[in-house]
């Protein structure tokens, strides 16, 4: 087993940040598709989220690796069949590259979208006229179907999550189970369902090779998209059971595809892609990642790896956060430096700064690129001002330093 042997805690994090495509300098110009499907090549997935305190979860994701690009790219890209992305449940509802969505049909485990097992005999038969609908109507919402089908709304409040009718349940049914897939999202933020043929090709939904393959494929990919991680880590990117994750890691380790390897700190091994480069240093320039981004949804490795704790506190009570509402990882190379509480107020045009904490003493670089980084959010996102703290004072270094806090002591 050559290979890189032992490595230091920060050279790990530099093959992670370098996987996951946040080092190097990025383009301010408009980004192209092949551009956004490049990134998608590099980390797999960006999860799908409906909150919009700043703006939606999957698009932060590609502005942290490409700098400001046209959304409408990215909402393009994935209303168009074939394009190569389209939404799936990889590690929660994502947009995911669409070669994998086979392997994940088949590997992923069950689910609360998926009630078919508990369907009455009328949902049952929903089932054909849902398929039969979207074969003439393909990138109806569940909303369309209903209205078209004439199935009544649920109001008897008896599903546990958001009240969903029949259709919603046949649709998330079919959803889960990739016999229905998606071509976008409407204003609304509903799924426009199709055919699983119109969206994707059927070589793709159902490959030639058998499910152990399958999960081999998940595997390699999980583990190029992180670097370096544990088999539990390689498990978790795309929600895969553990133990066949660990006999398949195994499996290419002796086959030379991957590598184990000690990293200081850490307990047992590592793995990562044989041949995978370890960056002798990364550029000290300042990325803002969404609490979504596929960099910081493992918080156990954002822990272990980078000794940074962090936890998102949308849903705890205004009284008992620590941080803020909706709170940012600031990456500085590859380090996390601190968070940041971002609210985006579209009618007065201003990205505001509710709140900032700073894991040490920042320096004069770091508050210098965590300005031109808001700055430059701010102008993407259409917003003419950035302010900052209780005073809402116009965003520059010495304002940021001002209303700058120490880290606290989290205990959520």
């Amino acid at each position: 087993m050559s290979g890189h042997g032992d490595l230091s805690l920060k050279q790990a994090q530099r093959i992670a940040v370098a996987a996951q495509g946040l080092t190097g300098q990025r383009n301010d110009a408009a980004s192209s598709r092949q551009r956004i499907a490049q990134v998608f090549r590099g980390i797999g997935q960006t999860q799908v989220d409906s909150v919009n305190v700043v703006c939606r979860a999957h698009y932060q994701p590609l502005f942290a690796r490409l700098g400001p690009y046209r959304t409408e790219d990215l909402d393009e890209l994935v209303s168009t069949s074939r394009s190569g992305v389209t939404e799936y449940w990889g590690h929660e509802a994502s947009f995911v590259r669409s070669e994998l969505i086979g392997d994940l049909r088949r590997w992923r485990r069950g689910h609360w979208a998926d009630q078919s097992a508990m369907f009455t005999d009328a949902q049952r038969s929903l089932l054909e006229d849902v398929r039969g609908y979207l074969r003439e109507h393909p990138g109806s919402s569940a909303r369309d179907i209903s209205n078209a089908l004439k199935v009544p709304g649920n109001t008897e409040g008896t599903h546990w999550g958001w009240n969903w009718n029949d259709t919603k349940l046949v649709t998330e049914s079919l959803f889960w189970n990739a016999e229905i897939l998606s071509l976008g999202r409407n204003r609304q933020f509903e799924r426009r369902f199709a055919l699983a043929g119109q969206v994707v090709d059927l070589e793709e939904l159902h490959p030639a090779h058998d499910r152990h393959e399958s999960l081999r494929r998940l595997v390699r990919a999980a583990a190029g998209s992180l670097g370096i991680a544990s088999d539990k880590c390689i498990a978790e990117y795309y929600r895969l059971p553990l133990r066949p994750v660990r006999q398949t890691a195994r499996e290419l380790v002796e086959a030379g595809e991957l590598e184990p390897v000690r990293v200081q700190g850490q307990p047992g091994h590592l793995f990562m892609p044989r041949g995978t480069p370890v960056p002798s240093r990364i550029t000290r320039t300042v990325r803002i990642l969404s609490p979504f981004d596929s960099m910081v949804f493992n918080r156990a490795r954002l822990q272990s790896l980078f000794g940074f704790h962090y936890r998102i506190e949308i849903y705890v009570p205004s009284s008992k956060r620590l941080y803020g509402y909706y709170v940012f990882p600031i990456l500085y190379g590859h380090e996390f430096v601190g968070r940041v509480d971002l609210k985006a107020d579209r009618r007065a045009g201003v990205l505001r700064v509710q709140a900032l904490y700073f894991e040490g003493d920042p320096s004069d670089d770091l508050l210098s690129s965590t300005h031109d980084e808001l700055w430059r959010m701010a102008g993407w996102l259409q917003l003419e001002r950035v302010h900052v703290g209780p005073e809402q004072v116009l965003c520059s270094p010495w304002t940021l330093a001002a209303n700058a806090k120490p880290r606290r002591e989290m205990s959520l």
